[in-house]
């Protein structure tokens, strides 16, 4: 039986593209704020926004991929 196991060979082709790119923008919801924040999940790179309204109230399919975080930084 062990003689089965090494004279048989296997070949696993693993293919990774481990790239986790993140970026915080401070006042994602500005003029200047949101269209880094649309540029940004564009080329696939996780977005985090800290702003004091948090979430922005227009509607764009690139806002449902921001993580929206209501705050200060003083």
């Amino acid at each position: 039986l062990a003689g089965d196991f090494q004279s048989s060979t296997s070949t696993i082709d693993v293919l990774a593209d481990v790239k986790s790119e993140k970026i915080v923008v401070l006042g994602g919801n500005g003029f200047v704020g949101s269209a880094i924040c649309k540029a940004a999940v564009s080329k696939g790179i996780e977005v985090i926004s800290l702003n004091r309204s948090g979430r922005p109230n227009y509607s764009d399919s690139w806002i449902d991929q921001v993580t929206w975080v209501s705050g200060m930084l003083t």
